[in-house]
């Protein structure tokens, strides 16, 4: 994934039997069998190629998903992996009912209090 592409191309998945497929599709939203898939386009932005100082290069010409695009290209992995989680997370997160999430996020803290008074490890 590269902060060069401007194409609202996303990868459509779809499950059948325990196996998945991928092929390209326009749409942001897609269906496999027994749930509705949404892609969402997250992407390095400008303020964090500054603000992490990463490392850019020359857009490829050759590159189809370039068409249109001026300016430099970054590899999303030059992120730090602690930034990187960080937005996967909170886009991951943003589409969850927040009230689910903290009582989830309570059982799990309480199943482990449990687990770890249960081995002995304080």
């Amino acid at each position: 994934m590269v902060f060069s592409s401007t194409s609202n191309t996303y990868r459509k998945i779809s499950v059948r039997r325990g196996t998945a497929t991928s092929s390209s599709t326009r749409s942001g939203t897609t269906s496999a069998p027994l749930a509705n898939v949404e892609f969402e386009r997250l992407a390095v932005t400008p303020e964090q190629i500054e603000q992490y100082q990463l490392p850019t290069r020359p857009t490829k010409g050759t590159d189809t998903r370039s068409s249109g695009f001026e300016g430099e290209s970054v590899e999303v992995d030059a992120l730090p992996a602690s930034v990187l989680r960080q937005i996967v997370g909170d886009a991951i997160e943003g589409h969850l009912d927040p009230r689910a999430l903290a009582l989830t996020r309570s059982v799990e803290a309480s199943e482990r209090d449990v687990l770890t008074s249960l081995i002995g490890v304080r």
